[in-house]
């Protein structure tokens, strides 16, 4: 038998501060090696706290990071900089990096090799690495286009119809939905079409007054015709001989992946007049608007409601996306004018791409891009709106005569699942940045089933694959306030995007992670 020690010390963990290790040891039999368990008690420094505004911070920290190399996964605490003036940026294969991070590399992962194999620890509750994830194609554009500076690109320009819907207007300001990368935006109810729905509601839970923002919209050019987004390629366009026509358009692809948009027609921008008003009225009635839209539509553990101020239309658009490298001459993305004037992609190389055109043709209801408010809740809220549902709520049919609130004519959705009881609470407490005390419990999510069996998912999967900056944003606040309900506007972070190179980018989204630096007011 073979035993040997080796004395603990900071040198294992390099730069580690205020670590306390008595010592490791391990004895070798037959080949195996044994060892007892050995606690390490770290007192890592925490940054100052900034004076700063949450964004002050989040132009460091709030873009995508990625890791160039696949191997490479990213690290689990990331060096901060407390300080606007101290959060440089550099944009360096797709990455903003601080410059603090530019100089730290994470340290080495301790590897213990045996003679039956090679043998690699992780640590509990880390997540899956990110060099495992692929992302959709969807999602790949969606995060290319963010440095458009537009507001949330929408990869399903289409507009969302329910069953009986009669409206060709497609997205508007003041509509209430969902968004994802892969289905776009789909529509639940309209502020301002569903106010007596809304009066109603707000009368029977809380004995008060809904009265909806006004409604007030304007109208400007979004893009001109053939107005282009390039990112990762080299746009060019094809005029006719005379000017007044565009040919053609091509899109010779650089990097290992990027997207591509063509808005053929000229893009129409509508918005809220006061977007000021917009924020107030969602703050005082957000719980409101969760129980409304959640009535007509089930809202998913982890889904936050968007509620659109403004929307970037076109008739017609081509757009395309690729995470391959392609080579010489089928780098070249094509998309070419038809004899009936309609637009075709004749070379698409490894890409995915696509056009739409609006029917009838005169109306502008294909939406390029989207801004408006990402309105999140905490666990403690949906958990305890959960707890109030009716018994046989999981049981009720869709559609029934008593399964939602009225509806005002015009409106075009379906019910969703049965009602509500009342839920118990006052006013919403809606955050920017401050809200009730913090919910306990936030590591596990357990279940209790009718059977008496309990379920429990650990570590509980994570929003931070996500193409959006305001469910950063929104996450972050609701950690750090405890409140009920977060907002952010996507003019929040679509500053800090602006400016960077189109062409640049070179980092692959199999490491998508958006981080936000919890700093507030």
């Amino acid at each position: 038998m073979a035993s040997s020690e080796v004395s603990g010390g900071p040198s294992i963990l390099a730069g580690a501060q205020n670590l306390s290790v008595n010592h490791l040891g391990y004895n070798e039999v037959g080949g195996n090696m044994y060892g007892p368990t050995v606690n390490i008690y770290g007192a890592p420094p925490l940054p100052p706290l900034s004076g700063g505004s949450i964004y002050e911070a989040l132009r460091a920290w709030l873009p995508l990071i990625f890791v160039p190399d696949a191997q490479e996964a990213p690290s689990a605490n990331p060096t901060i900089s407390a300080t606007g003036s101290n959060a440089s940026t550099a944009n360096e294969g797709g990455r903003i990096q601080t410059s603090e991070s530019q100089s730290r590399e994470p340290g080495p992962q301790p590897d213990f090799t045996g003679p039956g194999g090679e043998y690699t620890s992780t640590p509990m509750g880390m997540p899956e690495p990110y060099s495992s994830y692929r992302p959709t194609m969807p999602q790949v554009y969606v995060y290319h286009m963010l440095r458009a500076g537009k507001g949330l690109a929408c990869w399903e320009p289409e507009p969302f119809f329910s069953p009986s819907s009669e409206d060709v207007k497609g997205t508007v300001p003041g509509d209430v939905g969902s968004y994802t990368p892969e289905g776009g935006f789909k529509k639940i109810f309209n502020l301002w079409d569903d106010e007596r729905s809304l009066k109603v509601m707000a009368r029977t839970l809380y004995q008060e007054n809904y009265t909806s923002p006004p409604n007030g919209l304007t109208q400007r050019r979004g893009a001109q015709k053939g107005y282009t987004v390039a990112r990762g390629a080299v746009a060019e366009v094809h005029e006719s001989l005379s000017g007044e026509s565009i040919e053609g358009f091509e899109f010779k692809c650089q990097d290992q992946e990027g997207a591509v948009l063509v808005s053929i027609s000229e893009a129409t921008l509508e918005e809220v007049y006061d977007s000021a008003m917009m924020h107030d009225h969602i703050c005082k009635h957000a719980e409101l608007i969760y129980k409304y839209a959640d009535q007509i539509r089930r809202i998913g553990h982890d889904t936050s409601l968007y509620i659109v101020t403004g929307c970037i239309k076109a008739s017609d658009w081509g757009l395309a996306a690729f995470q391959e490298s392609m080579t010489h001459p089928d780098n070249v993305l094509k998309l070419a004018k038809r004899r009936n004037g309609t637009y075709l992609w004749t070379h698409r190389g490894t890409a995915e791409a696509k056009t739409g055109s609006s029917e009838p043709r005169d109306v502008k209801d294909q939406c390029l891009f989207l801004q408006g408010h990402k309105l999140d809740f905490s666990k403690a809220f949906r958990a305890r709106l959960r707890s109030e549902q009716p018994q046989n709520r999981d049981g009720a049919s869709e559609g029934g005569a008593n399964s939602g609130p009225a509806r005002d004519k015009g409106n075009d959705h379906q019910r969703g699942e049965g009602g509500r009881d009342e839920m118990a609470g006052g006013n919403p407490n809606c955050s920017n940045t401050g809200g009730a005390p913090p919910a306990a419990g936030d590591s596990f999510s357990t279940r209790v089933l009718d059977v008496g069996v309990s379920t429990t998912t650990f570590p509980e999967a994570s929003r931070r694959l996500t193409c959006h900056p305001c469910d950063v944003i929104t996450e972050r606040l609701l950690e750090l306030t405890g409140a009920d309900f977060a907002l952010s506007h996507d003019n929040d972070w679509c500053p800090l995007f602006e400016g960077l190179s189109e062409v640049d980018a070179k980092g692959d989204l199999q490491s998508l992670k958006l981080v936000a630096e919890p700093y507030v007011n």
